[in-house]
């Protein structure tokens, strides 16, 4: 089967190629070309139309190949790949990270890691501060509580502020939402918590418009410093 195929191909290919000839046989002269031309497509009309087998072989051989469907339809239907939480420390900003952060155990054993190699951790937190998007309020509050537990084994002037000026920039947005609204106040929460500088924290709130209020406590003389909701 595939030898007499063989052999169509070749008679096709040398039909034509005497066609070929004929058409450009004695080119230059005028007065019988167009004659000439005329008589030998008639004859390559007849033969087609007598052999069309000879064309369908010639169109198999000449049309590129095209991939399966099925394969086009299963790069269609793939997954997408997974996302991968950013990190500080080998340490994941997701809300994993929040919840470990939100029992004094998570802390103290994140604390511990940070210890190892400080410099490297504040170098870290200080670039996810200024790369991570501010509308991904869920990994930006998992770099709020490592922020909270790293100040509490090093200071440094930008991580003591870091909390504040976060505050101001979402108060600086023209249309807050209710949602941005709490996230504020979870984000003064921490930085209450966080801060030893009493004079300081006064300071850092009156900025903000918000009274630092102390109340007597019956018990201990003095109850831990209070303010009050941000409005």
């Amino acid at each position: 089967m595939n030898f007499t195929r063989g052999l169509g191909v070749l008679a096709f290919l040398g039909v034509f190629g005497g066609f070929h000839y004929l058409l450009n046989l004695d080119r230059h002269a005028p007065a019988l070309a167009v004659v000439e031309d005329q008589k030998v497509i008639r004859e390559m009309a007849l033969f087609i139309q007598h052999h069309p087998e000879m064309l369908s072989e010639n169109r198999n051989i000449s049309e590129p190949r095209t991939e399966p469907r099925s394969n086009a339809v299963a790069q269609v239907d793939s997954p997408p790949p997974a996302l991968i939480d950013p990190e500080v420390f080998g340490i994941a900003l997701n809300r994993e990270t929040i919840e470990r952060l939100s029992n004094p155990e998570g802390v103290a054993e994140v604390q511990v890691k940070m210890s190892r190699n400080p410099q490297v951790v504040l170098s870290e937190l200080k670039q996810a501060w200024k790369i991570l998007d501010p509308a991904d309020t869920e990994r930006r509050e998992a770099l709020q509580e490592l922020t909270v537990a790293f100040k509490k084994l090093q200071n440094d002037p930008d991580l003591d502020i870091s909390l504040i000026e976060e505050i101001k920039r979402v108060n600086r947005e023209p249309d807050r939402s209710d949602a941005s609204l709490e996230y504020v106040g979870r984000t003064l929460q921490r930085h209450v918590s966080s801060e030893n500088n009493e004079a300081r924290l006064i300071e850092q709130l009156q900025a903000l418009g918000i009274p630092r209020v102390v109340v007597e406590s019956p018990e201990a003389g003095r109850a831990p410093a209070s303010s009050d909701p941000v409005k």
